[in-house]
């Protein structure tokens, strides 16, 4: 019985070791399938973060007129008087995401004012 059992212990070490080679080669194989993909994901959250611009720009024009309609004046240019009232919708917002700068209004036509990325 004895004998037995050290071989069946071995054939055990031997399949985990099988095993772990194939988990490797599998990680391998996945990381070399995805050399190509990395440039493609890099630009589409560039792309994200300027859709998400667009959505941002569009959220805070919608309030803004919320905000003149609801109090009978335009507010700030700097939107101040929006981000600080919890009931408009527009906070981290403030920021594009692409540049990190703070959107402000057009003094004339009360929209967020268009820039470049």
């Amino acid at each position: 019985m004895g004998r037995s059992d050290a071989g069946l212990h071995s054939r055990r070490r031997a399949c985990q070791g099988s095993t772990r080679l194939k988990v490797l080669l599998g990680m391998m194989a996945v990381s070399l399938l995805s050399v190509p993909t990395v440039p493609r994901v890099i630009v589409d959250a560039a792309g994200l973060a300027s859709d998400m611009c667009a959505k941002n720009v569009a959220d805070i024009n919608t309030e803004v007129e919320r905000w003149a309609f609801v109090n009978g004046c335009w507010p700030k240019d700097g939107l101040s008087d929006i981000a600080a009232d919890p009931a408009y919708r527009v906070g981290e917002a403030l920021l594009c995401p692409v540049t990190g700068k703070a959107y402000e209004l057009d003094p004339i036509t009360h929209r967020v004012k268009p820039h470049a990325h």
